[in-house]
């Protein structure tokens, strides 16, 4: 063969070759792009904590997402990203926070568009109680006081009145949306952002998405990536930080409420168990919103910390039920839990191609987590 590679190239046609070369590199990297499947796509980096396989105890946190500038595959308008509200998608958004921060939230709400409205637990005064009668068509909202709660404590009080307002207004929800009073969203991603959150400011792109019929239909919860910037497209995974979860409501029962946990004990211990459950239940059906992270501001002071040991019986003594022999996670680490992004697929361009990766969701196995739902919800009284 190698009598037939030239040995000399003539002067001119070195200087053709010369230049056409960076034109023929541009195209065939364009082609490439444009023909790329989805499991070619670059997949989602994330910085974590270095854990020995001997520690027990993990006190510097959940690590933060970060994607790879790679990554950012451009939507364009024959991908079947404009996304299309779904009609009559009702959202509960459920803050706990500071009762200065009420004002803000309620301003906030009741300013986007759609079927949305607001239950708001202040942990630190008392805020003039406001319970709305008619729901259908206006802005609704609640407030309440749960004084001296915790965390973990808060969001199940607040989950049992979402419960007495469905009750009340014979109706179920689409979604109950559980926020942090301190968590800022990041919506950063130019023109394909756009597309496929639509118009609006950050958070009315957040609930053009959750509204649209983007959302793939296994995908159990929505969240925001802990990051300045969120993924260049659809992402599913195990666990994401619970500053923001949107939680469908069809999958409340098997999700809600958080685990009970030691008077003292870390907070991080409930959610910790949660992501137990969404990997044996749901896997990978946790789905980032595209192009918009999120972080907490206030930075306030709780207990914290990841005990392997208490995690474990936390998950035993909430979830466990040996008569029927459903114990999940028995083998469960602190690299599983440590850093967001468990069962992580890569970015995909569609939220098709995303939901064709995601399990099938295993009910029939999580039935005792239903039945402790129903148990907990027959106790919520009016």
């Amino acid at each position: 063969m190698r009598d037939f590679i030239p040995t000399r190239i003539h002067g001119s046609f070195k200087l053709i070759i010369l230049v056409l070369a960076p034109l023929v590199l541009f195209i065939g990297t364009t082609v490439w792009y444009s023909g790329a499947t989805p499991s070619t796509f670059n997949r989602v980096a994330v910085q974590s904590s270095t854990i020995k396989e001997n520690d027990s105890t993990l006190n510097s946190g959940f690590s933060e997402v970060h994607f790879t500038a790679e990554s950012k595959i451009r939507l364009n308008s024959n991908s079947g990203h404009v996304p299309h509200p779904v009609q009559n998608v009702d959202i509960l958004v459920i803050v706990m926070g500071e009762a200065k921060s009420h004002p803000m939230w309620k301003k906030r709400i009741a300013k986007l568009k759609g079927s949305i409205s607001l239950l708001y637990g202040s942990f630190d005064e008392e805020i003039p109680i406001n319970n709305c009668e008619n729901e259908h068509g206006i802005f609704c909202e609640e407030t309440v006081f749960i004084p001296g709660t915790t965390w973990t404590q808060g969001r199940n009080l607040l989950a049992a009145q979402a419960v007495r307002k469905e009750r009340k207004r014979k109706k179920k929800y689409d979604y109950w949306i559980f926020l942090d009073d301190d968590v800022s969203p990041r919506c950063e991603g130019g023109e394909p952002m756009k597309q496929l959150l639509g118009k609006g400011k950050c958070w009315q792109k957040i609930f053009n998405f959750i509204s649209s019929d983007q959302v793939p239909e296994k995908v159990s919860t929505v969240a925001l990536a802990r990051s300045n910037s969120g993924p260049p497209g659809f992402v599913g995974v195990s666990n994401a930080d619970a500053m923001f979860a949107a939680f469908k409501r069809e999958h409340v029962p098997y999700l809600l409420p958080y685990a009970t946990i030691r008077e003292g004990g870390s907070e991080w211990t409930s959610q910790a168990a949660l992501f137990c459950v969404m990997q044996t239940c749901m896997k990978s059906s946790v789905l980032y919103i595209p192009y918009v992270g999120g972080i907490n501001e206030a930075h306030r002071e709780y207990t914290r910390g990841l005990n392997i040991t208490e995690i474990r019986q936390t998950i035993v003594n909430n979830y466990h039920d040996e008569e029927v022999g459903f114990n999940p996670c028995k083998e469960l680490g602190l690299e599983h839990i440590s850093q967001e992004g468990w069962d992580k697929f890569s970015t995909f361009n569609a939220a098709a191609h995303l939901n064709n990766m995601i399990p099938e969701p295993k009910l029939e196995v999580c039935e005792p987590m239903k039945k402790r739902f129903e148990q907990w919800e027959s106790q919520i009284t009016a």
